[in-house]
């Protein structure tokens, strides 16, 4: 018998259902996709400012080159990094 893991509780089983959920029901692979790669780089270059050569630098730190790399924790970890930088200011704000 196969032992599944419940995603909201944790709990180790061998039922087919936990909590409500399907454990043997099959899950899409997360993967950034063309709409994820435009959200990070208009959150990183548009609301905080950063120029390609420091949203490189905080790629590197998140483990990839390339955002198309980025796996979800490596992505979670990333918008994390660059939430906790102040915004940029706009343009239109200074005048």
């Amino acid at each position: 018998m196969t032992t599944r893991t419940c995603p909201r509780c944790e709990h180790h089983t061998t039922a087919r259902e936990c909590c409500g959920i399907d454990l043997t029901a099959r899950r899409a692979v997360w993967t950034m996709t063309p709409q994820r790669i435009r959200a990070v780089r208009a959150f990183a270059h548009g609301t905080k400012g950063l120029d390609d050569d420091t949203f490189r630098l905080y790629l590197s730190r998140a483990g990839v080159h390339h955002t198309q790399d980025l796996t979800r924790d490596q992505h979670r970890e990333l918008l994390q990094a660059l939430g906790r930088l102040p915004d940029a200011v706009r343009a239109k704000a200074r005048a």
